[in-house]
């Protein structure tokens, strides 16, 4: 450690994927996502929601559910639907294929759910009962655990259709949640940017970091006008900022936190209701502005302008 004490520290973040797609691209990645909320709900949803993950305590999956809780009842007074696909397992390696088959034979999972393996386990069982729950009084929204590993049909059985695959749900997505107690960097959040899909994340995120970076760049190539306005890809949830809910954090309790974390679910919310596309030209603004992020994010920028004079000068 003492060879190091004087080093200079060099930052290089991780790669997004970044490639050109067009808007009917988009729109039938979308089209096929809300056939399988469908299919799986009973509802054709306007919005598809997702959030990719591993299944552990700092991911923080509970955040998501209070954010469509507040989320719901604006939706429904706009006459509007959204579906949040959760892909998450306790078990790295996820279900065998004849077990995800013999499941979705035998009582239609992933839209319902039972008890023990090869379904629910640890946290994927307690995560599922606040997911019912939420499920039995929402008026707009629906929330699908897909407890495994995988997007396709011989991981999801024989309700899966034929067409969709994983590169559809980072395509067709509107919105990839990512909100975080702890997070080193967090690809997932950022990786459908590329689409135009809003990442909403928590101010702990490594990946925010990243997002600013590119942003302040970006902005230095319009004109001084449009310098200043918002990059509504990007939402943050400030919930370490506990002060701004009269709370200190160093007496903080469960009733405290609890509290704070709904008022910022509450603006989260607020903010994916103002940004959400709501027309094709808004979707094209997203995508644009989505695809420009995540070209001064790709693996090429991290290489040339982070890694390698990282490298050249150590």
């Amino acid at each position: 450690s003492v060879g190091f004490k004087n080093k200079r520290i060099h930052l290089a973040y991780n790669g997004v994927p970044s490639s050109a797609l067009s808007f009917e691209e988009i729109k039938g990645s979308s089209e096929k996502l809300k056939q399988y909320a469908w299919i799986l709900t009973g509802d054709y949803p306007r919005f598809v929601f997702t959030h990719v993950t591993r299944m552990v305590i700092s991911k923080a999956l509970w955040r998501d559910i209070g954010v469509m809780e507040q989320l719901d009842g604006p939706l429904a007074e706009r006459g509007e639907s959204a579906v949040l696909f959760v892909l998450s397992s306790a078990k790295p390696h996820g279900r065998s294929a004849a077990e995800a088959q013999q499941m979705s034979r035998d009582y239609g999972w992933p839209a319902q759910h039972r008890e023990g393996w090869p379904d629910l386990i640890e946290l994927e069982s307690s995560l599922h009962r606040i997911i019912a729950h939420f499920n039995s009084r929402a008026r707009a929204c629906k929330i699908v655990l897909i407890n495994q590993y995988g997007f396709s049909k011989d991981r999801l059985g024989e309700s899966f259709p034929p067409d969709l695959d994983f590169d559809d749900l980072r395509k067709g997505t509107d919105l990839e949640f990512g909100q975080s107690i702890y997070e080193p960097f967090g690809i997932s959040q950022v990786a459908a940017l590329n689409s135009g899909a809003l990442a909403v994340v928590s101010d702990v995120c490594g990946c925010v970091g990243f997002v600013r970076q590119a942003v302040g760049l970006l902005r230095l190539s319009l004109p001084i006008e449009e310098r200043q306005a918002p990059i509504a890809n990007l939402i943050m949830g400030e919930y370490s900022h506990l002060h701004q809910h009269g709370v200190d954090p160093l007496s903080i309790g469960r009733a405290l936190r609890d509290e704070a974390e709904r008022n910022t679910a509450q603006t989260v919310a607020r903010l994916i209701n103002e940004h959400l596309p709501r027309t094709d030209a808004q979707k094209q603004k997203l995508m644009a502005q989505g695809h420009a992020l995540s070209q001064r994010m790709s693996w090429d920028v991290v290489a040339s302008e982070q890694l390698l004079p990282a490298l050249m000068t150590s």
